[in-house]
């Protein structure tokens, strides 16, 4: 399993809001050695160190979540992560009480690899892609005004892109005191790659980019390196962070579709 990862302020914030946490192992199956891992990004909100804080928080709700999901055998890992998703959203209201802070969340992509599937939940608009030169794109959609529109056919995504409320989420950690996510269960095929980055990498770059970007790098983090210093180039006024995971098994993408399971609680 090839894993590459970077965070930068960009090329105009004062500070890296962002928090990222890889967990990653080799387990002996019948089928042989198996890789599994666990990839959460989170892209804070909140200014003056109270972002940093609360993508910061979300974090270690999930290393906690990593423990279960490594050290056990969940018949639905969805569960265990919704679970950390809770536990952070919890965590960060009861920060906010406790401080007296009124403007303070993060967003959250995590997804955990089986060795088969990838399970991902994700609250905001930091997203997950599962990225392959012959199949078409898998992603998450946004919680934001603009992928409302988007989803209603009322704009094109590219016309999202450029929409005056494009930052405008509608959904975060901290925002409230419950939390609801979209779920969703890919099935990992050869040459995947599987990217979770926050706004300033997807919305400066288009999928193509990104495709061409792993296509011609010899490393996971050469790729992710290059898309982010492509991104800070193109745009830079928002922090960049990306993790891009490149398994080292899966079968081949011939007679069997990517159907895309997706639900909100």
């Amino acid at each position: 399993m090839d894993i590459g990862t970077i965070s930068i302020r960009g090329r105009v914030r004062r500070r890296d809001e962002d928090s990222i946490l890889v967990m990653s192992e080799y387990i002996n199956s019948d089928e042989g050695q198996q890789e599994r891992c666990l990839l959460v990004l989170a892209d804070g909100m909140g200014g003056a160190q109270r972002g940093e804080k609360a993508s910061r928080i979300a974090i270690e709700a999930f290393k906690n979540s990593g423990k279960k999901l490594f050290n056990g055998d969940p018949a639905n890992p969805v569960d265990v992560l919704q679970e950390a998703l809770e536990e952070a959203n919890s965590n960060i209201v009861e920060y906010a009480r406790k401080n007296r802070i009124n403007e303070i969340g993060t967003t959250v992509t995590a997804a955990y690899f089986d060795g088969e599937f990838l399970n991902v939940v994700n609250v905001g608009d930091s997203r997950t892609y599962i990225l392959n030169p012959e199949i078409p794109v898998s992603k998450t959609v946004d919680d934001s005004f603009v992928m409302e529109l988007v989803l209603s056919g009322v704009i094109s995504e590219n016309a999202a892109r450029i929409h005056p409320r494009k930052n405008e989420i509608m959904r975060a950690l901290g925002f409230d005191r419950e939390v609801s996510s979209f779920v969703y269960k890919w099935r990992v095929f050869k040459n995947d790659s599987i990217l979770l980055c926050c706004d300033g990498l997807w919305e400066p770059l288009s999928e193509r980019m990104m495709l061409e970007s792993i296509e011609v790098s010899r490393t996971a983090q050469i790729a992710v390196e290059n898309m982010t210093y492509l991104a800070n180039e193109m745009d830079g006024t928002d922090n960049i962070s990306a993790i891009l995971c490149r398994p080292g098994s899966g079968p081949e993408y011939s007679r069997f579709s990517r159907k895309q399971t997706k639900s909100k609680k």
